[in-house]
Parts: structure tokens; sequence; C-alpha cells
């Protein structure tokens, strides 16, 4: 038999990526942020894995603030009957040059929102389910006018069914 013929192909980790990043951008849309030109814009893009790879030395890497990356760190199975448990963290980075630290405000918003999303709703794209162990991490040293901060999700992911063809 071919693999292929079993493979869930609108069920795997990437799908899960994308539209994790889409519900995100979604859920931020409203959020007003300043970009490192001092333009105000409304929600942030999400990247899958990493920010886009600077093309010259003349690029600006603060061009991206404000960002978010969904990036795809492990995925574990205990068992052949098990569902895969895919672990994602969220990166999150804004700009802010304000001196009353609303840089930080903004970003601990846009953490809670998505936070509060998958507690109340674990549900993504009717084909994932959050776990609710959730780990929230935000920047310790000073960084300003940068701000950055981390969230940890777990979502159980489809396993493709053993092939146990000697039982």
């Amino acid at each position: 038999m071919d693999i292929k013929t079993f493979i869930p192909t609108a069920k795997t980790v990437p799908f899960l990526q994308r539209d994790l990043i889409a519900e995100i951008e979604s859920l931020i849309s409203d959020l007003e942020f300043k970009r490192a030109d001092g333009t105000k814009v409304f929600g942030a893009p999400g990247y899958i894995q990493q920010l886009p790879k600077l093309e010259s030395d003349d690029e600006d890497p603060d061009q991206y603030f404000p960002y978010f990356i969904v990036r795809h760190t492990q995925s574990t199975t205990e068992n052949d009957t098990a569902p895969w448990i895919a672990t994602f963290n969220i990166l999150l980075g804004v700009y802010d040059d304000d001196e009353s630290n609303i840089g930080h405000f903004q970003l601990e918003n846009a953490v809670q929102r998505i936070t509060d999303r998958f507690v109340f709703d674990p549900l993504l794209s009717h084909a994932w389910r959050a776990l609710q162990n959730i780990e929230i991490a935000i920047q310790e040293d000073d960084t300003y006018p940068y701000f950055f901060g981390g969230i940890e999700l777990k979502f159980q992911v489809p396993k493709i069914r053993r092939n146990d063809e000697y039982s």
C-alpha cells in the first residue's frame, strides 16, 4: 500500500500553523501599534518560523515591527493511539518609542487576547484542539523601544493510524 493514501493532508502541522497565524491576525487586528518610522497601524502580520530574510544591508530590520512569528518547535506522541501533541511558540515584537511604556501595554494586551481565546474556546478550524497548559513569557531585559513576549501553545493533531498487517 502507498503511504500517501493514508496521509490526511488537510490536518497536518503546516496547515495548523497557517490557521494559527490567520486566527492571531484576526484576534489582534483592531489593536493599534506603532511602526519604527512613527506611523500607526492596526494589527500585526504573522510569519511562519522566522522573519523574512533581509535582502541587502540597506534594509532596516525595524521594518518588521510590529510582528509575530508562529514557530513549530516539536511534536510528540505517547503511543500508537494517542494524537500528536504539537508545540508552537508564538513570538511577538512591538515597537513604541513613547516613554509612557505603551509598548509594554500593547504587547501584554495582544498576549492576553491570544491566550484568552484558546482558554475559552480551544478548538481551531474544527480540526485542532489547544491544550490548557499554556505558558507566557515577557522579556525581562530593558530593550526599549522594542518589546518582546512569547506564548507556548500545544495542540492535539490527528495521527495516521498504524498499519499493523500482522494482527
